[in-house]
């Protein structure tokens, strides 16, 4: 009895695994076939990370969605990697403000020499220790100034990136400090939310946005991964893609 439910088991692993591999397949697809006619996405050599850390085919896929129709104007994205290669094409080419913040200069080293065509703006900012809810977990330093010079703000079309460095609780809690000054026209994009860390700080974002009387609609987009897109209303189709 016992090796048959171990089998079964087993199976149901093997199911999965398939599933997901099709799924990897399929978007990866998707996302070729949206980019194949995209004149300001030159360089269009990207690795999926399905199954790895970076952003899997269906959240480049719509990271490139929001980009191609909403053509925010303000750019900040936290952690440097494959959706960096798209973003920065996109702001040299339609003249907007872009800034990707990553903790790991080797990274970056490495990024820029693999990627030599695409004209970077990348801010390397030192993790530090903060307490959410008396929670230890870490968030950029100086991000009041980070803030400032990605000219996020309450004029022109906000696209904030949250990605990058993640912890076990509270997950990516930068975003906490600039709710209030989202704009009117704004979207949030959380890479990996089907973890613990990322929905804790998504369930305090959502709260936050309410006390601050901002408007938003959401949605939760799974593939291999989950990644989360929160919006205004004037974005609502984000919540379509």
């Amino acid at each position: 009895m016992l090796g048959k439910i171990k089998g079964l088991i087993g199976k149901l692993f093997y199911t999965k695994e398939i599933l997901d591999k099709t799924k990897a397949t399929y978007h990866g697809v998707m996302f070729a076939q949206a980019i194949q006619d995209c004149l300001w996405l030159k360089n269009k050599g990207f690795s999926f990370g399905d199954f790895g850390w970076a952003m899997d085919a269906l959240a480049l896929h719509n990271m490139f969605r929001i980009l191609e129709d909403v053509k925010p104007k303000n750019i900040l994205e936290f952690g440097l990697g494959q959706s960096s290669k798209m973003v920065h094409q996109y702001a040299e080419y339609q003249k907007a403000n872009a800034l990707t913040v990553e903790h790991d200069k080797d990274w970056i080293d490495y990024i820029k020499t693999h990627a030599p065509q695409i004209n970077f703006n990348i801010c390397q900012a030192n993790l530090e220790k903060i307490e959410v809810n008396g929670i230890e977990t870490y968030s950029y330093k100086n991000i009041a100034q980070i803030f400032m010079s990605a000219k996020i703000g309450k004029n022109g079309g906000n696209l904030v990136i949250l990605d990058g460095y993640s912890n076990k609780h509270y997950s990516r809690p930068q975003v906490l400090d600039f709710v209030s000054e989202l704009g009117e026209d704004f979207c949030i994009f959380m890479h990996d939310s089907e973890r613990t860390g990322e929905q804790e700080t998504l369930v305090l974002l959502y709260e936050k946005l309410n006390q601050s009387g901002v408007e938003f609609l959401k949605r939760d987009y799974d593939s291999t991964k989950r990644h989360t897109i929160i919006c205004s209303k004037s974005w609502k189709f984000l919540t379509s893609i």
